[in-house]
């Protein structure tokens, strides 16, 4: 009787020792994955998803066709300090700030018959650091002049970045990757005769890889994938 009551009690203080061993590696392994999601969280903060160093080119194809974007300078345009962004030869300019990307913006329309510039200007475009989920938006309000009659123009501008972790593309598989979804809704209203409203949307899908920037873009049932690009 004795010696039974001795190996329980042994049994009993093994078992202890176990659960307390299982309970530290849970508490371990927690810790560690809590780190990694950590660390991985912080690095996604601070990578760059849109660089604009001078030098860098990206190669694009949709339908078969070959798209050439390259940085090629810097200077100052439309009373801001641009980056200047060559689309198969074609300016772009862009200013980026600590937490947002601008993109200059001039939009022409032929509602009335005649051909009107309504919009001119640097428009939000990106705001850094993405975090998964979380939009941004630009609203504004102002009056333009179409065909001699005034109209109120909003302008509405949203986007939403989420988390998609990996995309492969002929230029290589990209990792901690977001895709962003965009939406812009010009709404145009008559201040002579407010029945008389036109609105113009567009959206589109972007895919931004960290120190490589747009992977893949979709708009309009055309596909641009990423084929090379040079740091």
């Amino acid at each position: 009787m004795r010696y039974k009551k001795m190996i329980t009690a042994v049994i009993k203080k093994r078992l202890r020792r176990y659960s307390l061993s299982l309970v530290s590696v849970f508490i371990l392994l927690s810790s560690f994955f809590w780190v990694c999601s950590d660390d991985f969280l912080l690095s996604r903060a601070s990578s760059d998803y849109f660089p604009m160093d001078v030098g860098r080119s990206w190669t694009y194809v949709s339908d078969g066709d070959s798209l050439y974007r390259e940085v090629v300078g810097e200077g100052f345009h439309y009373e801001r300090f641009a980056t200047i962004i060559q689309r198969n030869f074609l300016s772009e300019y862009w200013v980026k700030e600590k937490s947002e990307v601008r993109k200059f913006v001039v939009f022409d329309t032929s509602l009335l018959g005649e051909r009107d510039t309504i919009e001119m200007g640097y428009k939000l475009y990106y705001r850094f650091p993405l975090v998964n989920n979380s939009g941004w938006e630009e609203n504004i309000l102002d009056t333009v002049v179409i065909a001699s009659d005034s109209f109120a123009h909003i302008y509405t501008f949203s986007a939403l970045p989420l988390l998609i972790d990996t995309i492969r593309t002929p230029a290589g598989s990209f990792f901690n990757v977001y895709k962003i979804e965009f939406s812009l809704i010009r709404d145009l209203i008559s201040l002579r005769d407010t029945t008389t409203r036109y609105e113009i949307k567009s959206s589109w899908v972007e895919f931004l890889a960290p120190q490589v920037g747009v992977v893949r873009r979709e708009e309009g049932g055309r596909t641009e994938v990423l084929t090379s690009f040079k740091r």
